[in-house]
């Protein structure tokens, strides 16, 4: 998983802990909006995934409590949805095996 989308789920995990109270970030979720967006077309999240991302961000700070709910676990569920990309370091011993 990229790291930026690690980062934003544990500020909507945070904010589930606090009961969606929009203080996982000082300022409201959308104060990190800039620089993560920036983060996460440097780690290559999908276009799609990032917009729909930002447009939840976007209007996080005008919901009540049940619809932050609401949007954070939409947005963990688009996070944790993406699938994780992992790299075998392990090279094979015998040439015939690759």
């Amino acid at each position: 998983m990229q790291p930026s989308l690690e980062k934003l789920g544990k500020f909507l995990k945070l904010e589930r802990s606090r009961g969606f109270d929009n203080g996982a970030v000082m300022g409201g979720l959308t104060r990190i909006l800039e620089k993560w967006e920036s983060e996460a077309q440097g780690d290559g999240v999908a276009a799609d995934l990032l917009a729909a991302l930002i447009s939840r961000i976007q209007a996080y700070e005008n919901l009540d409590a049940p619809q932050r709910k609401q949007a954070a676990a939409e947005m963990l569920m688009l996070i944790e949805a993406m699938p994780s990309l992992t790299f075998s370091t392990t090279l094979p011993v015998n040439p015939s095996q690759i």
